[in-house]
């Protein structure tokens, strides 16, 4: 068995993930500060940048000081819903490489079209593009207040309305450590723009019964927009030295959008009282967990579970194989019987995860959570509809053996 941190106050973690996996609120402070060293905002009018063309794309131009600055995807996509007519699909297609592709000749024989690296040509067009539909008098307020989010490394990392307003990061983890008082932050992910992660239960605040499953709180906030202020009650499994992680969405979820004046210290008061009435869910949502290896597979296939899960959530090949193939590592850890059931598949799904981006692992905790709230009725649902694939439909989504 796993040395658990009880020494450290966690004695549903084990000591392992908070030597190698966590850290205080002091030292994400820390963390924090260091990156947001690199960040610059700019309040002003379109007419204070352009377009211009660089070795590798297209970049906003600052005209005080001949700065350049290439836009993230997610500036992009802002950038689109700003400008009239501006089409996000436009903008990759000239922006991104030319795929490979393949046709056929006259006579029915197959012909490669060789893809590759765009073209200065193809990021003047792009550039255009962009200049007919953004910076264009007629067509968007070239004089309206606009937060022009930069960082140091020559990225724009957002282009916000006036009206946005910035919840500091620093400021949050402020908030979070006055609720929770000797919570340790765990899968912190992001940088000093967007924030995810999950915080910690100490003992000295709640301590749970079952020797292998412990309480916490999802977080997150973001200053340019990729997500709101938010938090939402979770469980882990504390002998999972991966740290995987159980979203159990359960109470009354917190969420704020950065819009309008915002008074912070009212801010303050509503997220440490949201957090403090979720904290006593936290058993609840251990107790559901625990419940899920009641729900067995029965004569389901476990490849038409899988398959079943992909198309529910409509999930890319990728990520279908990634939960397949931690459905094969919870089959390792729990064994065949266990890991038939629904809380295998839960697993699978976690851990899965795991391995993506920062906003496919915050989704794929809450498919987690879907499942952790069926009841017996809401699974054998969904075993029926697995159980009604077809070998074609299965064959198309999964990609491993199971």
């Amino acid at each position: 068995r796993l040395e658990m941190g009880t020494k450290q106050g966690f004695n549903r973690v084990a000591k392992h993930w908070l030597d190698t996996g966590c850290m205080s609120f002091d030292d994400a402070k820390q963390q924090l500060a260091t990156e947001q060293q690199q960040i610059q905002d700019f309040r002003e009018p379109l007419s204070a940048w352009e377009v211009v063309v660089v070795d590798k794309g297209v970049a906003f131009r600052r005209r005080a000081d001949g700065r350049e600055y290439v836009p993230t995807d997610h500036a992009l996509n802002l950038m689109c819903g700003v400008g009239r007519g501006l089409s996000s699909w436009t903008v990759r297609s000239l922006r991104d490489p030319i795929p490979h592709a393949t046709k056929k000749d006259d006579d029915g024989n197959p012909i490669t079209l060789k893809g590759g690296e765009r073209t200065a040509a193809d990021y003047q067009v792009l550039r255009d593009y962009i200049a007919l539909h953004l910076f264009n008098g007629d067509r968007v307020d070239q004089s309206k207040t606009r937060l022009f989010r930069t960082w140091t490394d020559g990225t724009l990392r957002a282009l916000l309305s006036e009206q946005y307003t910035i919840v500091n990061n620093t400021w949050f983890l402020d908030v979070l450590s006055r609720a929770i008082p000797g919570g340790m932050v765990s899968h912190w992910k992001g940088d000093a723009d967007s924030i995810y992660g999950n915080v910690l239960i100490p003992d000295t605040i709640r301590a749970e019964n079952d020797s292998d499953f412990g309480g916490m709180l999802s977080v997150g906030n973001s200053e340019i927009g990729t997500r709101r202020i938010s938090s939402c009650p979770s469980v882990f499994r504390a002998i999972c030295m991966n740290g995987c992680i159980w979203n159990q969405e359960m109470g009354q979820a917190f969420s704020k959008v950065h819009r309008g004046t915002v008074d912070f210290q009212q801010l303050s008061a509503l997220i440490i009282d949201n957090l403090e009435a979720q904290i006593p869910l936290l058993p609840q949502g251990i107790e559901r967990m625990l419940g899920l290896r009641a729900f067995g597979c029965g004569d389901t296939p476990t490849m038409s579970l899988l398959a079943q899960t992909s198309i529910d959530y409509n999930l890319s090949k990728r990520q279908t194989q990634a939960v397949c193939e931690g459905w094969l590592k919870e089959n390792e850890v729990l064994g065949m019987n266990e890991s038939r059931t629904a809380f295998g598949l839960t697993a699978a799904i976690t851990r899965a995860g795991q391995r993506f981006d920062n906003d496919v692992w915050v989704r794929f905790d809450g498919i987690a959570g879907e499942f952790v709230n069926l009841d017996r009725n809401g699974w054998d649902k969904f075993r029926n509809r697995a159980n009604n694939l077809t070998s074609a439909q299965i064959d198309k989504r999964i990609m491993v053996s199971a």
